[in-house]
């Protein structure tokens, strides 16, 4: 069981993964979001068999505005749902409900060396499926890093350097390193 969150500002609408889960080239990618040049957003999902899935937003988003966007991903039922804004937008239930094993890291704001146009705040992955109501609401409050299961947590807090620090404590850091980034692009983020 999956639970994705985080606050997105796109800054351009061109068809681009914004976050992603595992590569092609390393046996592929299983959990995604992806920026629609139609100004929606989608989460993907791709099974063992291998099939993928894409759910797209009702929502349509404007530019430089921020949004809390969520995935969750429910192994019993194989249900993938997408959240806008703490509030349900589409799912989609697939057999089989196994995710592709993915491996090769996770990339955000990236899709392998192909970056995107847009901004990231409060990227937090949980094991568990999250409720519509507790995506609700935490959508506005930092974390301590110590919530039960919570297994990565980044607030994106840091002022300078290339290094993500993984903030929580309960399935060892996993801190990240950000390609592309100069000092001058920490920013205020606003979000929340």
């Amino acid at each position: 069981n999956v639970t994705i969150e985080m606050w997105y500002m796109p800054q351009a609408f061109a068809e681009q993964t914004f976050y992603q889960r595992g590569d092609d080239a390393t046996g592929g990618w299983s959990l995604g979001f992806l920026q629609k040049a139609n100004g929606k957003v989608a989460a993907g999902a791709v099974t063992t068999q291998p099939l993928g899935y894409w759910l797209e937003s009702v929502s349509t988003l404007e530019l430089n505005k921020w949004y809390h966007i969520a995935l969750t991903w429910n192994r019993t039922t194989g249900v993938l749902k997408l959240y806008v804004n703490g509030t349900f937008e589409s799912s989609y239930s697939f057999t089989p409900n196994n995710l592709r094993s993915s491996t090769g890291g996770t990339y955000v704001a990236s899709n392998k060396g192909s970056y995107h146009n847009c901004m990231i705040d409060e990227l937090r992955f949980w094991t568990i499926v999250k409720e519509e109501s507790d995506i609700r609401a935490s959508m506005y409050s930092e974390l301590i890093g110590n919530e039960t299961n919570l297994v990565a947590y980044y607030d994106f807090n840091e002022t300078t350097g290339t290094t993500l620090p993984d903030l929580a404590t309960g399935d060892g850091a996993e801190n990240g390193t950000l390609v592309n980034m100069e000092n001058v692009d920490w920013v205020e983020s606003y979000a929340m």
